[in-house]
């Protein structure tokens, strides 16, 4: 369904425009997923790391700091131990080193 809205406050006029998808069938109980914009920024740390991923940053073993720097640049402010969780738990990254010196690298490329 599209929206359109027309705001007016303190004399000054606000205009949109919204699309509108069905979360729920009326008088059911089976609820639809609202189905996800691919090209929505993730919000969290597994997230990020599948978007390195996905642009090849992990084809080079990287530190854990340097992880965060890269999330950095690009404006998220996960913390290290988030971080940390995020890259052990990809099935797709070889973690090396040791304990507070590992390093992550990719094991095979990601599909384009």
């Amino acid at each position: 369904m599209h929206v359109q809205i027309r705001i007016t406050q303190d004399g000054k006029i606000f205009e949109g425009e919204a699309t509108l998808a069905e979360v729920q069938a009326y008088g059911g109980s089976s609820r639809k997923k609202a189905e996800s914009v691919k090209n929505e920024r993730p919000t969290k740390p597994a997230g990020a790391v599948d978007s390195l991923y996905s642009e090849g940053y992990f084809a080079a073993e990287r530190a854990l700091v340097d992880v965060r720097g890269q999330l950095q640049q690009g404006g998220y402010n996960f913390g290290a131990p988030s971080v940390l969780m995020a890259l052990r738990s990809k099935n797709y990254l070889q973690r090396r080193g040791n304990k507070g010196s590992y390093r992550f690298v990719q094991k095979y490329p990601p599909t384009p």
